[in-house]
């Protein structure tokens, strides 16, 4: 019986078909793309998260401008009226000129004289309450001028209400309407500056929203 040994066959490996890759190659061109496609998603990720936090940033800026609008309807409704509505309970002076308020004050205190301190008096607390309001109004820091020129405003119509209100108390004295024109005059001129003022302020506000 003749026993044949199969002979080894030394030399390089078997090659794979043209066009077709080793398990080894795949797998790695796989880890590549998946790489890839994970370096994608976190730059993706990182773009939606800055626009979400840019829309959360200017949602907040426009709530802080509607904020201080709403405000500053409130205090014209309620404390500004109530001022007004004390000095001249037939009128409505910030809605009109300087020298059509000055003409409505002198013609009421000519009518009624001195006595007319008292209601001034009583008119005093609803116009501190409104300077305190005004100053104490949150505004954006962009709009800050406009806010200081309305808190000076509100400071001067207190000033001229004051310098009015001391010349009506002293009894000493008999109402004199010369004497007494330059305060009436210092008055409205102080009530129509407010009033520029709360509109520019409200103005700049509405033009943000």
């Amino acid at each position: 019986m003749n026993n044949r040994t199969t002979p080894e066959v030394h030399g390089a490996p078997a090659s794979h078909p043209p066009g077709r890759i080793s398990i080894e190659e795949e797998a790695s061109k796989m880890n590549r793309g998946n790489g890839r496609q994970l370096a994608g998603l976190g730059v993706g990720a990182v773009v939606l998260l800055g626009v979400a936090l840019l829309s959360l940033q200017f949602m907040g800026r426009a709530d802080s401008y509607a904020q201080a609008a709403s405000g500053m309807a409130d205090i014209e409704r309620v404390q500004l009226d109530a001022f007004l509505g004390c000095v001249f309970p037939s009128y409505r002076p910030a809605k009109l000129g300087a020298e059509q308020v000055s003409a409505s004050l002198q013609r009421i205190v000519e009518s009624r004289g001195k006595s007319y301190a008292t209601t001034f008096q009583t008119c005093q607390p609803k116009l501190q309450a409104l300077s305190g309001s005004l100053e104490a109004l949150q505004v954006p820091d962009d709009l800050g001028p406009e806010h200081a020129k309305l808190v000076a405003a509100t400071g001067a119509l207190a000033a001229a209400n004051t310098a009015y209100l001391t010349y009506l108390s002293a009894a000493e004295r008999e109402y004199d309407p010369a004497t007494a024109l330059p305060m009436v005059q210092a008055f409205g001129e102080a009530s129509a500056g407010y009033d520029a003022a709360q509109k520019e302020l409200q103005l700049a506000l509405v033009a943000k929203l």
